[in-house]
């Protein structure tokens, strides 16, 4: 293992990390991390999701606003930019523009609830893989969770904004094979139907 002591500069809202090995094993997936940390003093967003989905399978980005402020946000303001192969379906907790939503759509989300001072607030969205692959979701929210909260992507700047993502790998689904008899029970020389699925 590796220990690097980084300083931050001192306007910047957060800090992502990314940390890639290079080699030939059975399991790729798990050869780069990333690390998202957020400044304590100002609003900022992190996301999570799930490891691994089937291509298919619906699943829920969470969103998380930290409110580092001495006052209340009225109506916090995320922007979610979806992967090419994700769809989103529904929100929770949060009011989304444009759902349900093509692969690859640029959400803007506005918090149901009022943020506490120093406190924080959540919300979900139903997604769907629409395609094989890794997918990189991106959010931002500007310091004051106001209702600029930036571009969210690779290139999203962390000065002016707080930015966040998280990956999901896409697989193919399960393939599974089941046959029946109909019949189950024939006499000799009898007749039955064999289904296979």
């Amino acid at each position: 293992s590796y220990t690097f002591t980084v300083t931050a500069a001192a306007d910047a809202l957060s800090i992502e990390n990314t940390a890639t090995i290079t080699t030939q094993d059975l399991n790729p997936d798990n050869n780069t991390s990333t690390l998202v940390s957020q400044s304590t003093a100002q609003a900022s967003v992190q996301k999570t999701a799930p490891a691994k989905v089937a291509v298919g399978q619906e699943f829920d980005y969470t969103q998380s606003v930290t409110n580092g402020l001495p006052t209340a946000i009225a109506s916090a303001v995320v922007a979610d930019q979806l992967p090419p192969n994700i769809k989103a379906l529904s929100a929770s907790g949060a009011s989304c523009s444009g759902l349900p939503s093509a692969p690859g759509a640029l959400l803007s989300c506005t918090l149901a609830t009022p943020v506490p001072a120093n406190g924080s607030g959540q919300f979900t969205i139903r997604a769907v893989a629409t395609g094989l692959g890794v997918a990189t979701n991106y959010a931002s929210t500007s310091p004051s969770g106001s209702s600029d909260p930036g571009t969210p992507g690779p290139d999203c700047n962390a000065t002016p904004y707080s930015c966040t993502s998280a990956k999901t790998l896409a697989e193919a689904p399960p393939v599974s094979v089941r046959k029946s008899f109909s019949p189950t029970i024939i006499s000799t020389e009898g007749a039955s139907l064999l289904t296979i699925t």
